[in-house]
């Protein structure tokens, strides 16, 4: 096992689990992912895990000075610390204000290619199948056929929007699109439109950024686009 597997394994022993770019690049993909999302239920031993981690490799703690009592980076998980393990590998722990099941059932996600994680008791699992693709016979393959394939669909951005979070969702896209990920469905939807102001050039120069970087991929004919009917409008 090599050393970011041990630390995930380690994690999962004090009831943590793994999200994100790990799980998405790393697992599913066979990727070298940038980072490691790390996040612990309210009430389990972080420190612990914190404790062992420096008996058996060097870390280095990095505090984020401007948000001192952790940065928020989805509905209920607070970055509190990023960590650098033996100088290169980089985690970022988090904690949740609830329990694990409680984070599984939450419809937070932004992207189809997130969807996954990995706990202790699942080496691969899936938070929750989006309404559109219940149909499907086998939705959860289909999802992760998908994201191996490079490819995503946008499943946030139809309640509690505000401009702040259309901000950060099309920030997010952008940074998916420039990795190569391939957005199959609409870059913004009519909810997202009603929340933005036109005269806000910045957000459509976002927007128009994303659509001519997914032009060049269909130009280039590199992505297996997915099935029509499992696209969002």
């Amino acid at each position: 096992m090599d050393a970011e597997g041990g630390i995930v394994d380690l994690a999962l022993s004090f009831d943590g689990w793994v999200f994100g770019g790990y799980v998405r690049d790393t697992v599913i993909r066979k990727e070298k992912a940038a980072d490691i999302d790390i996040c612990f239920p309210q009430d389990a031993p972080m420190h612990m895990f914190m404790r062992v981690l420096n008996q058996t490799h060097e870390t280095e703690i990095v505090s984020d000075q401007s948000h001192p009592e952790g940065l928020y980076m989805s509905q209920g998980i607070r970055r509190l610390v990023k960590v650098i393990v033996d100088g290169e590998i980089h985690l970022d722990l988090c904690k949740y204000e609830g329990s694990f099941e409680d984070w599984r059932s939450e419809k937070s996600t932004d992207f189809t290619c997130n969807l996954f994680y990995v706990s202790r008791d699942t080496a691969l699992g899936i938070r929750y199948i989006p309404k559109v693709y219940k149909l499907h016979s086998n939705p959860v393959k289909y999802l992760l056929d998908m994201t191996k394939r490079k490819e995503f669909v946008r499943i946030w951005g139809d309640e509690n929007l505000t401009f702040k979070n259309t901000c950060t969702i099309l920030s997010r896209t952008l940074s998916r699109v420039k990795r190569g990920w391939y957005l199959i469905n609409d870059t913004v939807n009519t909810n997202m439109m009603r929340v933005m102001d036109e005269t806000e050039n910045r957000l459509w120069d976002i927007v128009n950024e994303i659509d001519h970087l997914v032009e060049e991929m269909e130009e280039d004919e590199t992505p297996m686009q997915g099935n029509p009917d499992g696209i969002i409008h």
